[in-house]
This record gives C-alpha cells, sequence and structure tokens, in this order.
C-alpha cells in the first residue's frame, strides 16, 4: 500500500494531511487557489490547466513530473502568486500490511 503524507505551513501554523495519490494533493490544493482545475497524466508526467485564479490570462498551463519532489517544488512556486506565502512538503510512503491467515 502506498500512502501520501504532506504538510503545508503558512505564518500561522503547519497542517499535516495523508493522501492516497499525488493527484489527490494536487487537486486539494489547486481547488483552492483555481475555480477551474484539470489534471492528465501523460507517461511519467502531469498536464495541468488552471484557471480563475491569480494569473491574468483565462487559462494557464502547467507540465511537471509525477513525483514528490517535482510537485512539492510546483506547489510552492504557486503558492507565491497569490496574496500569501505558503510551504509544501511530500513524502512517499510504502506500507506492508502483515496479513496473519490461518
Amino acid at each position: 500500500m502506498i500512502k501520501y503524507i504532506w504538510a503545508w505551513s503558512d505564518t500561522e501554523d503547519v497542517y499535516l494531511n495523508s493522501s492516497d495519490s499525488i493527484i489527490e494533493i494536487l487537486l486539494d490544493v489547486l481547488e483552492h487557489e483555481f475555480e477551474e482545475v484539470e489534471i492528465n497524466t501523460i507517461q511519467n508526467t502531469f498536464a495541468i490547466k488552471v484557471s480563475g485564479g491569480c494569473f491574468d490570462e483565462d487559462s494557464t498551463e502547467f507540465s511537471i513530473e509525477n513525483n514528490t519532489h517535482a510537485v512539492a517544488e510546483f506547489l510552492n512556486q504557486i503558492s507565491t502568486f497569490g496574496d500569501r506565502y505558503n510551504r509544501f512538503e511530500i513524502k512517499k510512503l510504502e506500507i506492508k500490511l502483515a496479513i496473519d491467515i490461518q
């Protein structure tokens, strides 16, 4: 089983969360920043289209690698465009469940 533990901080506190996928993390954060969010996975890359947020354009597109470091850095950069500054960290956990079969 794979789980993601992620944290974000602002000027007030640090917030801890868990998610089942990196896309879930992206959606959770981006849907707070933008009116419309579309994410597609193409091989090992996320194609992201956002609109109705802090950018002047009608929509803006991004392409980032599908890994925890790239996603955290992307979210850190996106947060600098808004009126607040947040920091993000993401860790991937591989959990092996022990099942006792009798």
